[in-house]
């Protein structure tokens, strides 16, 4: 009876010993993921920062392109296209695609 015994306290705490471990080691990759998920959103904080500032830089320039593109347009004048080369024309002509059979066919402007 006490050999019988004897197993199986032996093997409880050979059930103990390796629950204490898989505990533990549990416990541990825990706590290594917590600091893998703290570390990336502190990364994550950063980087949004960074965008948040590089997508004001360039909105900045977008805006001083646009300026500098009304700009330019409104200086563009009937006499100075004219005078580098451009010509009035008498007859527009628009090229539009059929809906159904997607050839594409020449429309004038008939005044």
């Amino acid at each position: 009876m006490s050999k019988v015994i004897k197993r199986q306290l032996n093997k409880i705490e050979l059930i103990e010993e390796k629950l204490f471990w898989f505990l533990s080691l549990s416990v541990l990759a825990l706590i290594f993921s917590y600091g893998i998920f703290v570390n990336k959103a502190i990364l994550n904080g950063k980087y949004s920062q960074d965008f948040s500032s590089s997508i004001t830089g360039l909105s900045q320039e977008l805006n001083n392109l646009e300026y500098k593109y009304l700009e330019s347009k409104n200086k563009i004048t009937l006499e100075l296209a004219l005078s580098k080369g451009f010509f009035p024309i008498s007859e527009q002509k628009f090229v539009e695609r059929g809906i159904l059979d997607k050839a594409l066919s020449l429309i004038t402007n008939e005044k």
